[in-house]
């Protein structure tokens, strides 16, 4: 099954206080405890087909006072497995050779991906935090909140 974005959940022996240069990956976040880190796909690595392979090289800082190169254990989460199902509904257009619920649902879902400011807590996608929750107008206005567009960092507010 083809990959279209992933996860990698890095767990080290010891300690690393820090990630330098990885390949293909950017940091996302680590644990308190610098043991466990998260890292995701970079855009040139966007798309893997079955049977690929990808070298992935980083340095990493060991915390002081530890010694000695960390074991490690790696698991990469395929983020672009779509395992989510809409239940068929009976439909007047139960003729048509499309799923017409499947892509509302994942229109839905892409736009999900697409907000911005504080998040709620049944958030169904993994990888979108709370962001740009400091975002005020000219006259304070309360600007938080917002999809943003095409992957960038534009965001579009309507009034409602």
């Amino acid at each position: 099954q083809p990959t279209l974005g992933f996860i990698m959940k890095i767990n080290f022996s010891k300690p690393v206080t820090d990630i330098h240069r990885p390949t293909h990956t950017t940091v996302y976040t680590h644990s308190t405890d610098n043991k466990e880190w998260i890292l995701t796909n970079t855009d040139d690595l966007l798309y893997m087909k079955p049977g690929d392979h990808v070298n992935i090289r980083f340095n990493a800082d060991l915390a002081a006072g530890e010694t000695g190169a960390p074991d490690a254990t790696a698991i990469i989460i395929n983020m672009g497995h779509d395992n989510w199902t809409v239940p068929e509904t009976p439909s007047s257009c139960s003729a048509s050779k499309y799923n017409y619920d499947d892509a509302l649902a994942k229109s839905i879902m892409f736009y999900e991906a697409q907000r911005s400011g504080k998040l709620p807590d049944d958030n169904r996608i993994p990888w979108r935090g709370d962001s740009a929750l400091d975002d005020h107008g000219a006259n304070g206005e309360d600007l938080s909140g917002g999809w943003y567009d095409a992957g960038d960092y534009v965001k579009f507010n309507f009034p409602m």
